[in-house]
């Protein structure tokens, strides 16, 4: 120990220096070994709840290390480290992202069942995991193994009997206790009352002092203690020597055989004194105890036998075992120095009643006993700075030692699964009510423990923040997890996410006037030639000439509110402009336009190098086209002029502008086009133009192609630049009006991705360890409820930074520019309105569903949902309209017409038909390319659910691939389908049951309304309850199917449900119109006892009662949420109290506990959502219109009323009683358009059959008409078909145009470097097609930047003088 502690001579490292190099491998591998340790106790600490925040988050602010400062945070979060992680965090004013809830395992009635070492390990290997980039393997390992470290550090599992007897040993403890301190009580108020004063001396009150904080000596401890003296003495020397080199250097000089005879004596010394404080104990003890050290003696011999015994015992014992009987002598050590201190605090407070202190003392300030307050106890106790045992013992240390290789070890190791009392129920003092307090100590059970596993994978591996907190009634453990920018901006340069460039940016010029050939205004030879020699050109010369000699020329900026009137005021006089007044203040006009925009077109990297080529076959425009391009110019002038400004204020203004800058010009050339427009109207206005709605006489490139502003989407990626912040489009989400990137629904969509990375989120809900994961509500963007209130609460305690007031100049200025163009802006350029507020009935179009609100806050799969529901539902209105009147003409005319109105009607429903499917292609397609949906693609994700062998996989090469055998799979098939069968016989059973019923009805004439109206209910009952049998069993087939991939298990359910649900709906229809005449004694088309065989009218009294029917339940639908919704109203402000919380998260927690009272849209059980019943609803309502809406027209009408009540039933349920779902991309309806183009296609055939052999219009040649009508709806729709293309001529150009824009608008943002040279890596391939031997597109040169920069100063600086000169 000394020669360790001693300094080495510079001789002595000399000579170590050659020694062999076996020593300095050992020192790597010390090294490394004690890295690796370190790196797991790193992660250890995670799971015991034992990290360190301030190390961990790497905060500039210290946490206050105030007493009440600290409990408030252990009061206020479940983990008091969440405080640390609270800053700058909710500055966004965003509850959240997505929320885990968990069952409390602490709550009152919770079963603790046990869990053994291999079940956890099973249990992390398919939950916690998970392989991805952000982790190497080796950090995995050590993650695991950390976990089951943790899982053996847990309290073990106990049955109900020996808990019981434990808790009654605790209670005996106690009670036993309780009497002994109460006999102490006594007996010192006795001893008080002999002795009512004492006074005692410093040197005994610190001999009494230390003599109660230590316990007896063994001589076990008294060799530690001796050692323990001789290491603090080296460590103040080492301490000193670092302190005072020089003089520690003097004396190594003089050599250190002196230190060494020191240390030595010093030693000796202390054993000598060592022995003499034993020698007196002894001496005292003898002669108080009258010769009990002999016994004393042969105990401690006995206790040095029980030690080797012991010793040769461990040399059988397993790691684990060595483990468990190191920790049975740490909690006894533990203990004893628990009761120590307690009696401390006690003896402490019993002299602190009594008031047993001396004045004397006091004033010497000497030390008494009445100084060991009970802080000082607690301090003492938090610390354990003593010379224990547990000194120089490490249970963590000995936990390493464990070898988990060795699983045999752990055969009969069971944990407890729950109620490890981390969280524990008391009563408050003041209001008497039940609370749940934190204990905040290392997880005692394997529910706790998954718990914090989860927040280390999601904190320290994904870099997401993570917030606990309990549910109302405490069932449950809420975690929420929410991200930063920098965490979604790295996650989606990472998985290339398509984002939308900014249309200012990117494509800023298509949003200026053209002419029908789509040229520019701006560059027509109107403007442009006038150095001709012609005779007004040379006049314009000399106007020019002559402004130019003009001086003091004032340059006014109109005010923001005063540019709209003053656009009027001037339109007044430019239409009383003569041709060349008209065309020379153009010019003038136009030059004063360009000198605005050409520095933007440079800063914002535009390519105009297509506009110095001649326009050919430039055609003339009318002069109110000129007019009202001079009032665009004037407008766009206006505004630029407030622009400059801003820049000009100061630097944080321009600063901050260069952000906006092409998102301001955006909307400025939109507002400036809108108000000459609008002008024009006001001026030239006719009853023509108003019923036509011609209102523009200024059209822009989109204007012209009928397309609506779209910029593209492209691979996201961190832009460089200053000018470059501007380029991704950016969007307002909070009601700070701060603006992002990314819409809320795509940071929830990124860091749900983040979290499947790390967890199998899936797996946990199937095995019930954790009961929902959902994503939160934004109440502003949903219902555009404040969250002032929400996040008040953390202003006022400084959990987050307040709203800075004090705006600049130029920053107000820029914010009203930002106001007057709120009109001309996009619905998500401004979160003006909340999805309920655009989401409001519409009255003049029922249909009406805001798809981009409903995009922007749900995902692309909600919202294409809604579009094909109000597609469907506008086309299906043309359509209804036809059918009312082919309805009343067939009631009113003959029988003879009748049935030519039949064929003709059934033809206009193929026509229709056909017309829906084409157009709704081209529908599909200009909405994956509005929302940058065109070249998503579909991974296929692999079910978390699917159970397998490992092998080898023959395509990856993977040693560990989970594989289920295909025959299995099929003999499930073929048992589903057996069962179906089975299913389908007992529906046709029920069918012909209720035929018969029916027959018998009309047999004793119980009237046609009961004949017809209680069959009909009979056979709406049996689908409905056949239907709901049938999708339980497909769940379950489906499940043991076992699919792989997560589509296919819903495809295999999609064609189960829907098959069942066509057979169940139509095995009646079909029986009526093509098998009746098999059953000749059912008389299965019989009506009444007059008309005893009329199928045709059959079919329209079955469709009458099903459209009914389902036209009225629709109404119980809308009605039920807000009933349901009033009555938990009721119940729950009946049974919550509310309860003095000063929790600053008190708000938000509420808000989103109440989002858990929300039905779900997709249960966390099933692997499906909700849209798959919305789509199997909708087609099979499709399938009765196409199939048998001929035999009764209105049908159609009924359909149409029945689709306003279902979209207005679902936008209520996603507004109000639905939770949010995970937002999906979505480039189609996938193969739902395939069923719907089967069901059009399976209509020809049924149509045919029912104007043929049904309808009785053809009595003979059926067999001969039947192919020829066949055949004239097959080529009808083949040609509509192929008149209709997939994929219309705007969007081939619009993608054309996007292509190019990309090419243009991001090359040279995207280089990482300063070299003048760059190769953009991230787009080499565009459009699936590979740019690489055309590289040069994609390089920039700094060089021609330069020098085009300089030829622009230069234009630019002749242009000021024309302007000086004018």
């Amino acid at each position: 120990m000394d020669d360790q502690n001693q300094p080495i001579p510079q001789d002595q490292k000399k000579v170590k220096q050659k020694k062999p190099l076996l020593n300095n491998k050992m020192v790597k591998k010390q090294k490394m070994q004690n890295k690796k340790e370190e790196n797991l106790r790193e992660i250890l600490n995670f799971y015991t709840n034992q990290v360190d925040a301030r190390k961990f988050l790497q905060k500039m602010k210290a946490v206050v290390d105030s007493n009440q400062q600290e409990k408030k945070y252990q009061d206020d979060f479940l983990n008091p480290n969440e405080y640390n992680e609270m800053q700058d965090i909710y500055e966004d004013y965003n509850m959240g992202d997505l929320v885990i809830v968990f069952p409390n395992p602490d709550a009152d009635g919770v079963k603790n069942p046990s869990i053994t070492y291999k079940e956890a390990e099973k249990f992390y290997d398919e939950t916690l995991a998970q392989k991805n980039d952000d982790v190497s393997e080796s950090q995995l390992k050590k993650e695991k193994e950390a976990f089951l470290l943790a899982f053996l550090m847990l309290d073990d599992y106990l049955d109900d009997k020996t808990r019981k007897k434990l808790k009654e040993e605790e209670e005996k403890k106690k009670k036993e206790k309780e009497e002994a301190a109460k006999k102490e009580y006594q007996d010192s108020q006795e001893q008080d009352s002999k002795s009512p004063y004492i006074e005692k001396s410093v040197s005994e009150i610190k001999m009494k002092k230390t003599s109660q904080l230590k316990p007896n000596a063994t001589p076990t401890q008294t060799k530690r203690e001796r050692a323990a003296a001789i290491s603090q003495h080296s460590q103040k020397e080492k301490n000193e020597r670092q302190n005072h080199p020089s003089q520690h250097s003097q004396k190594e000089n003089k050599g250190t055989n002196q230190e060494k005879s020191q240390t030595k004596q010093r030693e000796i010394d202390l054993d000598i004194s060592d022995f003499d404080m034993d020698i007196d104990m002894e001496d005292s003890e003898l002669h108080e105890d009258n010769g009990d050290g002999q016994q004393k003696e042969e105990v401690q011999e006995n206790e040095m036998d029980q030690e080797n015994e012991e010793k040769k015992k461990k040399k059988e014992l397993n790691s684990y075992e060595k483990y468990l009987q190191f920790m049975e002598k740490y909690k006894k050590i533990e203990q004893e120095k628990l009761e120590r201190f307690e009696k401390e605090e006690k003896e402490a407070q019993n002299r602190k009643l009594k008031g047993q202190i001396s004045k004397k003392t006091i004033q010497d300030k000497s030390v008494s006993e009445n100084d060991i307050s009970v802080n000082q106890l607690i301090h003492q106790k938090s610390q354990h700075v003593t010379s224990d045992d547990t000194q120089y013992m490490d249970p963590i240390k000995e936990l390493f030692k464990i070898n988990l290789n060795d699983a045999k070890q752990f055969t009969k190791v069971k944990k407890q699964v729950n109620l490890g009392k981390y969280l524990e129920k008391v009563k408050d003092e003041n209001t008497n009510e039940e609370i749940w307090i934190c204990n905040n100590q290392q997880p005692k059970d394997f529910m706790t423990l998954i718990r914090f596993t989860i927040i280390e994978k999601l904190m320290r591996n994904a870099f997401l923040h993570c917030r606990q907190f309990i549910s109302s009634n405490g069932a449950q453990i809420f975690l929420v997890i929410k991200s930063t920018k920098q965490v979604i901006m790295r996650q989606a340069q990472k998985v290339k996410v398509v984002k939308q460039l900014e249309l200012g940016f990117a494509d800023l010029f298509s949003l200026e006037p053209v002419d029908y050939k789509l040229r520019p205004l701006r560059l027509k030879k109107y403007l442009r030639s006038y150095q001709s020699n012609s005779e007004e050109d040379q006049r314009i010369q000399a106007k020019l000439i002559e402004l130019s000699n003009q001086t003091n020329r004032e340059d006014k900026i109109i005010s923001l509110t005063n540019i709209s009137t003053h656009c009027e005021q001037l339109y007044d006089k430019v239409v009383q402009w003569k041709p060349f007044d008209l065309r020379l203040n153009l010019i003038l006009k136009q030059l004063e336009i360009d000198m605005i925009l050409k520095p933007l077109a440079i800063d914002l990297n535009i390519d105009q190098s297509q506009e110095k080529a001649e326009i050919l076959n430039d055609e003339p425009i009318s002069i109110q086209e000129w007019q009202s391009y001079f009032i665009y110019l004037e407008c766009i002038l206006c505004f630029g002029k407030q622009i400059q400004s801003i820049k000009r204020s100061s630097s944080e203004a321009k600063e901050r502008l260069k952000e906006f800058e092409a998102f301001l010009y955006k909307l400025v050339f939109r507002k400036a086009i809108s108000d000459a427009n609008e002008l024009w109207f006001k001026k030239y206005k006719t009853i023509w133009r108003d019923i036509s709605n011609n209102r523009s006489i200024l059209f822009n490139i989109w204007d012209r192609l009928e397309i609506y502003p779209t910029a593209p989407y492209t691979e996201f990626f961190i832009p460089q630049g200053d000018y470059a912040k501007q380029m991704w489009r950016k969007y307002e989400f909070n009601e700070k009006k701060q603006r992002s990137e990314f819409l809320n629904m795509e940071k929830i969509k990124l860091t749900h991705a983040i979290v499947l990375k790390h967890i199998n989120i899936q797996k946990m809900l199937q095995s019930q360890i954790a009961l929902f994961y959902i994503p939160i509500h934004d109440p502003y963007q949903l219902n555009g409820e404040p969250k002032n209130q929400l996040f008040q609460t953390l202003e006022d305690n400084e959990y987050i930074n307040k709203r800075r007031n004090d705006q600049t100049q130029g920053d107000k200025k820029l914010d009203e520019v930002l106001v007057q163009l709120k009109a001309h802006a996009e619905s998500t350029d401004y979160d003006c309105k909340s999805v309920k507020e655009d989401s409001a009935f519409n009255l003049r179009v029922p249909w009406h569903v805001p798809i981009q609100t409903y995009r922007d806050y749900f995902g692309e799969k909600i919202a294409i949902y809604f579009l094909f529901l109000t597609f469907y539902t506008k086309q299906l209105w043309y359509l209804s309209v036809v059918g009312v009147i082919f309805q009343g003409l067939q009631s009113l005319s003959t029988p003879g017409l009748q049935d030519t109105l039949t064929v003709i009607f059934s033809s206009l429903v193929i026509i229709w038909s056909t017309f829906l499917i084409e157009y709704w292609r081209q529908e599909q397609v200009i909405f994956s390319l509005q929302f940058g949906q065109s070249n998503i693609e579909q991974v296929a994700a692999e079910r978390p659910a699917f159970q397998g062998k490992f092998i080898r996989s023959i395509t990856s090469d993977a040693l560990n691939e989970r594989f289920y055998s295909p025959f299995k799979r099929q003999m499930t098939k073929l048992c589903a389908f057996g069962i179906s069968l089975l299913i389908i016989g007992m529906v046709v059973g029920c069918v012909i049951a209720i035929f018969i019923f029916k027959n018998k009805m009309i047999e004793e004439d119980q009237g046609p309304l009961l004949s017809q109206t209680v069959p009909g209910i009979l056979m709406s009952a049996q689908i409905n309850i056949f239907t709901t049998i049938y999708a339980n069993v497909a769940k379950i087939f489906n499940f043991l199917e076992n699919h792989k991939i997560l589509q296919s298990f819903e495809n295999s359910l999609v064609v189960k449900n829907f098959i069942f649900r066509f057979v169940n709906n139509f095995n009646s229809f079909f029986l009526v119109s093509f098998m009746s005449g098999f059953f000749p004694n059912l008389n299965i088309c019989k009506v009444n006892e007059e008309i005893t065989n009329d199928c045709f009218l059959l079919l329209s009294n079955q469709l009458s009662t099903i459209f009914s029917s389902n036209l009225t339940g629709s109404i119980p639908k809308l009605i039920t949420p807000f009933v349901k919704e009033f009555s938990m109203r009721q119940i729950k402000n009946k049974l919550f109290v509310e309860k003095q919380n000063t929790h600053p998260f008190k708000y938000i927690d509420t808000q989103i506990e109440d989002q858990l009272g929300l039905d779900p849209y997709q249960d966390d059980k099933e692997e499906v959502d909700g849209s798959v019943l919305d789509y199997l609803e909708i087609s099979i309502q499709f399938s009765y219109l196409i199939l048998f809406g001929v035999s009764f027209p209105a049908c159609f009408i009924m359909a149409f009323g029945q689709n306003i009540l279902k979209i207005q039933v679902d936008k209520l349920r996603f507004l109000k009683f639905v939770r949010r779902p995970f937002p999906e991309g979505a480039s189609s309806i996938g193969n739902w358009l395939i069923i719907l183009d089967i069901i059009t296609f399976l209509g020809i055939f049924v149509n045919a059959g029912l104007i043929v052999f049904t309808s009785g219009f053809f009595t003979k040649n059926q067999e001969l008409i039947f192919p020829v009508i066949l055949v004239s709806f097959l080529v009808l729709k083949y040609i509509i078909r192929f008149v209709i293309p997939s994929y219309p001529e705007s969007a081939r150009i619009l993608t054309a145009r996007q292509k190019c824009i990309i090419d243009k608008a991001v090359k040279g943002f995207s280089s990482n470097n300063g070299k003048p040279l760059t190769k953009t890596n991230f787009y080499s391939k565009i459009g699936n097609v590979s740019y690489e031997n055309d590289i040069e597109e994609f390089c920039v040169d700094e060089q021609d930047y330069l020098r085009n920069k300089k030829n622009f100063e230069s234009e630019h600086i002749d242009d000021d003088q024309i302007k000086e000169e004018i």
